[in-house]
């Protein structure tokens, strides 16, 4: 069967279009309209970008069409409501308020639903004031992660709406789950060290019981975010940003010039690799917002602008970015204005192009629910793209990379998925983990109903 697919893929390999020089598209760059502030709240994406939310001057949520719009004005606000993670389809928020007992307890919000609290489990106690605190929600919402006091440690927990909350587990005396993939079969945070007591980079998986470390286990480490489907993660190592994947490991990604001695922090990373943060310390020297990605490095993030073409922040200290988009098309964070106090603001880029000979995707006009391959994004890529598909049922889908002499590159994914959209991501690699080289490749999606095929380009 497989060699009867492979000669099949081969004859389809004809006619390719070449890759021609990159242009830069651009981009803009927008003040947030929420006022300015001494500390920087926690301000996310939705994964396409068009949805801004968090906690900056109380819980809000933004959109270009609907404009700025703070949850204690959309009706009765419960008591000691604070919270900040948005999920990503950009209906729903994590937060925290008041239960019967006037103790604070892990929640959601969404327009449809209002207020609700998270569950706890049977062991759950309080400590203080309060009995638990969420982080991450996952792609809709009906799952989420966060930590609950057992007495007064602190464990993480994975939440699943209409199922239960069930504690994760710890090595020590406390973990914390900080994000969670789209799915919600990987959780990230951090795991104490039994003995010494620090916080280490931990991960959480449906197919393993209790906490898997992602650095030395000796080293004091955290996880803060992860990739849509958890196959990438970041946060600190030591002192410095911490990127890690499921194929070259973990990467102590450094400080920007000048910050050795204060560190750097990442905040969150998008599913085409790219890392953001702040590079330097906020309370005994100048941070600075920085993004790393796979082919340039860390860059100081006003750099970045300037190289994708982005207008419109001259002059101004960027200060932090704490959340970039799933897409890795909308970033968002605080920059120090002339007063020297935080402003949010959000940059929308546009995307690089070719100048000429630019491999494009067929992309079908297809009804919502139809199955189709609707190809690669970013493309062309480096290093990692999202392959996306959409299926009118629930079935089994195969999705292999090719080359264009017809050899399999690498198997993407083999295993059921429900009706709806979905992707995958290719980090540029073959089924032995190796970097493959610039080039044009095909994607092939097999299901029970047909065959797809998509061109998309790599480029080192």
């Amino acid at each position: 069967m497989m060699k009867k697919t492979n000669a099949f893929f081969a004859c389809l390999l004809i006619s390719m279009i070449g890759l021609g020089s990159m242009a830069l598209a651009g981009g803009t760059f927008e003040v947030l309209p929420m006022g300015s502030s001494f500390f920087p709240g926690a301000i996310h994406a939705s994964y396409d970008g068009t949805v801004i939310g968090g906690s900056w001057g109380g819980l809000f949520l933004y959109t270009e069409d609907g404009g700025l719009v703070y949850l204690a004005d959309m009706g009765d606000t419960p008591e000691g409501l604070n919270g900040h993670y948005l999920s990503s389809d950009g209906l729903n928020l994590s937060v925290q308020f008041d239960n019967a007992e006037a103790l604070d307890q892990a929640g959601y919000w969404n327009d449809d639903e209002g207020y609700n609290l998270i569950p706890i489990t049977p062991d759950g106690e309080p400590c203080g004031s309060g009995i638990s605190s969420p982080y991450e929600l996952n792609f809709d919402g009906t799952m989420g992660t966060g930590l609950q006091w057992v007495g007064c440690s602190a464990v993480a927990y994975k939440w699943t709406k209409g199922v239960g909350t069930v504690n994760l587990g710890t090595s020590g005396n406390s973990s914390r789950g900080t994000g969670i993939s789209d799915d919600g079969t990987t959780v990230v945070g951090f795991d104490e060290h039994p003995v010494q007591g620090h916080r280490r980079a931990a991960m959480w998986t449906d197919d393993v019981v209790g906490p898997q470390m992602v650095v030395n286990a000796d080293d004091a480490s955290e996880c803060l975010a992860t990739s849509s489907d958890g196959s990438m993660i970041c946060g600190t190592w030591g002192t410095s940003a911490l990127y890690w994947d499921n194929n070259v490991g973990a990467i102590n990604l450094g400080t920007l010039p000048g910050d050795e001695n204060w560190g750097s922090i990442a905040f969150d990373i998008s599913d085409d690799g790219k890392v953001v943060g702040f590079s330097g310390n906020r309370f005994f020297s100048t941070p600075r917002a920085f993004i790393w990605t796979p082919e340039d490095g860390m860059m100081l993030f006003s750099d970045y602008l300037d190289q994708e073409g982005v207008t419109g922040h001259e002059g101004l200290a960027l200060d932090s970015i704490t959340g970039i988009s799933g897409d890795g098309m909308t970033i968002v964070g605080a920059f120090v204005n002339e007063d020297f106090f935080l402003e949010p603001f959000v940059v929308r880029l546009n995307g690089t192009v070719g100048n000429e000979d630019v491999v494009e995707d067929e992309v079908e006009d297809v009804p919502s629910l139809a199955t189709a391959l609707l190809g690669a994004y970013p493309n062309p890529f480096n290093p990692m793209t999202s392959v996306k598909f959409n299926l009118e049922r629930e079935q089994n889908v195969q999705i292999f990379v090719y080359d264009m002499s017809g050899r399999l590159v690498r198997e993407l994914t083999d295993q059921v998925f429900s009706a709806g959209e979905h992707s995958v991501v290719w980090q540029g690699r073959d089924s032995n983990g190796r970097a493959v080289s610039s080039g044009n490749y095909m994607l092939y999606m097999v299901t029970e109903q047909e065959t797809r095929t998509s061109k998309m380009a790599l480029v080192r």
